[in-house]
């Protein structure tokens, strides 16, 4: 009974001290809604459409007409512009009044009339992903397009009906399904990484904040109290845990929940099961949190060296790069911190829809993280309590 009063006690105490700290409130709640809204608006639009493109037609033929007729009718691009050569075109590339380039080159037509392969050419800034998905996508429906109604039409010269022509031409009929990521785009992919390692970040950074502060302050000597009774250091540890979960599992339902189903990224998990996944997940990051606060002398101390930690914690979580690219001596290096786990694990639960069972292996190593770093967390405490 009293170290459950000791816990209830400490859990409301760190609240008020979340809620009346500036730094705390920008931290643990402002940045939590700011960064998924500002990513989610630059990630809405997983597919562009009508992308202006400039046409480049050096064969003037019916054949290259009826091509280039596809490519506009397409709902990828749109043809702005045209021109008499690629330079021409380039022009208006590099003055950003297109986004890419088609050429159809000489001799196109008769090519085509002589059974010889004609080929086109696409000119797009691989630097601009989206759009560059958007031309390929759509010189690969064009092309294969025009293809196939020049096998039919030779077919059909050869005393096949349409029909006839038509099933003889596909000899395979190819049917894609995008199960999990139906528009194929990056945001889709990308958004719940990038806000479960936000709630790690700005958690750790946030309480090791409100550690500096101790420490300015001197505050930590107002805890000898709990070091003289027995099971007290466990209580503050857990009570000022158990507050900055209670928060967070706000944050989570508001970005990973609401703001996920607002701008119309997949759901396929269930809530309970994100919620198995993520409460041990913050209850971890909270221990580290404490065990690491415990070194900084000052709040700026906590911003510096753990701001500078989060491009290179979403590089090795395995969202903008494969993880099998990434050297195992860095892979190791970086398996401290709980997101190396979990954001893996949470994108196959919310994405793909998997059960408890496919993410267990991450779960146990995130338990066994949860462990260690609550006594961690203790043994840092008991130590700087002493020296006050």
């Amino acid at each position: 009974m009293k170290f459950l009063n000791t816990l209830r006690r400490i859990f409301f105490t760190e609240l008020r001290t979340i809620f009346t700290d500036g730094g705390a409130i920008l931290l643990f709640l402002v940045a939590n809604f700011a960064y998924p809204v500002i990513y989610s608006v630059a990630y809405m639009n997983e597919e562009l459409h009508d992308v202006p493109i400039c046409v480049v037609d050096s064969d003037n033929t019916e054949s290259s007409e009826k091509l280039i007729k596809y490519m506009d009718e397409t709902s990828e691009l749109k043809i702005t512009a045209t021109a008499n050569s690629v330079s021409e075109a380039m022009k208006l590339f590099d003055k950003g009044e297109v986004n890419a380039v088609f050429k159809v080159p000489k001799n196109f037509e008769q090519n085509i009339l002589t059974s010889v392969q004609a080929p086109v050419s696409l000119f797009c800034d691989g630097a601009y992903f989206l759009f560059y998905k958007s031309a390929q996508k759509a010189l690969i429906k064009t092309t294969g397009k025009m293809s196939g109604n020049i096998e039919v039409k030779r077919l059909m010269e050869r005393g096949f009906n349409y029909n006839q022509a038509i099933d003889a031409s596909s000899t395979i009929d190819i049917k894609v399904f995008q199960e999990y990521n139906q528009s194929g785009g990056y945001g889709s992919f990308l958004m719940p990484g990038i806000i479960f390692l936000i709630l790690q970040q700005t958690l750790l950074i946030g309480i090791g904040l409100l550690g500096g502060s101790m420490k300015e302050k001197n505050y930590f000597r107002f805890y000898k109290v709990f070091d003289n009774k027995k099971g007290g250091i466990q209580a503050l540890i857990l009570g000022k845990s158990l507050a900055y979960t209670t928060v967070y599992l706000f944050n989570f339902v508001l970005s990973l929940v609401i703001l996920n189903n607002i701008f119309g990224f997949p759901e396929k998990g269930l809530f309970l099961n994100q919620l198995a996944l993520t409460i041990p997940y913050l209850f971890t990051v909270s221990f580290l949190g404490l065990a690491v606060s415990t070194l900084f002398k000052t709040r700026v101390h906590s911003l510096m060296f753990l701001v500078f930690l989060s491009p290179l914690l979403l590089f090795m979580s395995g969202v903008s790069w494969p993880l099998e690219a990434i050297p195992m001596t860095l892979r190791a290096l970086f398996s401290v911190f709980p997101s190396q786990f979990a954001i893996p694990a949470f994108l196959r639960l919310k994405i793909m829809g998997v059960g408890l069972e496919r993410i267990s292996w991450e779960l146990s190593i995130i338990l066994i993280q949860m462990l260690i770093y609550f006594l961690l967390a203790c043994f840092a405490y008991k130590k700087v309590i002493h020296k006050k």
